[in-house]
């Protein structure tokens, strides 16, 4: 398994943030820590290329709002244990297509999020991909 900085990340979000994504709901950062490090950790083990791009971001005063596109390549051939509930079977895709809604608050002088919401909108095959 990869080493993630798992704490790093959940500071990333405002003390009241919230997410929203495929592999589970989470408010507040203990909440969001708790669906990285415990959840979504057994997916990622370091050999998937992510790549966001197309970022739209507006920002009015101390909050903006952010749209951007994930795409993130499986290597092969590779078998999720355990197999998300997003997907019909534990073959890991070659690859998925999503989007991520983003709001973002000043905090403390700081960039912060403070929701984001994560859809999976295509995989191939489109098989792999529970119906949404």
């Amino acid at each position: 398994l990869v080493n993630t900085d798992w704490e790093a990340l959940v500071d990333c979000f405002a003390p009241n943030g919230m997410v929203d994504i495929n592999a589970g709901t989470a408010a507040g950062q203990e909440q969001i820590y708790d669906l990285f490090a415990k959840e979504i950790s057994k997916i990622h083990i370091g050999v998937e290329g992510l790549f966001v791009t197309h970022p739209i971001i507006s920002v009015t005063g101390d909050s903006a709002q952010g749209k951007w596109l994930l795409f993130m390549m499986f290597a092969q051939p590779r078998k999720f244990d355990p197999k998300p509930h997003i997907f019909t079977t534990d073959d890991a895709p070659d690859w998925t297509c999503g989007y991520y809604d983003v709001t973002y608050v000043r905090h403390n002088s700081v960039w912060k999020i403070r929701t984001l919401r994560y859809r999976i909108r295509m995989a191939s095959p489109m098989t792999n991909l529970t119906p949404q």
